[in-house]
């Protein structure tokens, strides 16, 4: 079955609280579901420049450069391991 951003759910955060920036996480979640549908890496070195982050300005996070990594196995995506920093 296709995986949907809203099927990712934040489960471990240390930082910035983003359960209160609900657009924030909502583009962390679109990025997670393309992370995982296609099975490869994300790694955005500056979030200005890339308009596939551009939501995550709004939201004022000290973040400049992301990267989120998928945890395979060779049949199935099971999570997402996110960083970011400023």
């Amino acid at each position: 079955s296709e995986l949907r951003p809203e099927m990712l759910q934040l489960s471990a955060q240390h930082g910035h609280d983003l359960l209160e920036r609900k657009a924030q996480l909502i583009a962390l979640q679109n990025l997670g579901a393309f992370v995982a549908q296609s099975g490869n890496s994300l790694f955005i070195s500056d979030i200005e420049q890339d308009p596939r982050a551009r939501t995550l300005l709004e939201g004022n996070l000290p973040i400049r450069s992301l990267v989120l990594v998928p945890i395979a196995t060779d049949d199935a995506v099971l999570g997402i391991v996110g960083l970011s920093a400023p």
